[in-house]
């Protein structure tokens, strides 16, 4: 039997998915992906990516930080098959006067919540455990 070995970049037809949060570094990827030929479908976390993001990828859409239905919605309607989650989220958008109208999470969200409700809330679990649920679909 033997094992396939898998590319780390995508074959050029199929787009490459962007999870982007605040700072510079989802920018520089979306600026190599480009300048590699790569077709980058960015889905920008509202009140933490950066607008510029617009220009650089191939298509653009925002989502709530507890969207992560739309966020896979938009993904899998642009044929992505892998994402890469780059920059940082602050966890001072908790703390919004208005933010029960900003993190009204999605229903996916909330089953997400729900899965996990007994397990710990550090932020490498939670990470891990939104990276197995992006890999479910």
């Amino acid at each position: 039997m033997s094992q396939e070995l898998r590319s780390p970049v995508p074959p050029a037809d199929r787009p490459i998915g962007l999870l982007a949060g605040w700072g510079r570094f989802p920018i520089l990827f979306a600026e190599k992906a480009r300048a590699m030929g790569l077709a980058v479908v960015c889905v920008g976390i509202r009140g933490e990516g950066d607008p510029i993001l617009r220009s650089l990828t191939t298509k653009f859409h925002w989502a709530g930080v507890a969207r992560m239905g739309r966020m896979i919605r938009c993904f899998k309607a642009a044929g992505v098959r892998e994402i890469v989650m780059a920059g940082k989220i602050h966890k001072q958008i908790m703390y919004h006067p208005w933010r029960w109208l900003r993190l009204l999470p999605d229903w996916r969200t909330i089953r997400f919540w729900h899965r996990r409700w007994l397990k710990d809330n550090k932020d490498d679990s939670l990470l891990l455990d939104m990276i197995a649920e992006y890999a479910s679909e």
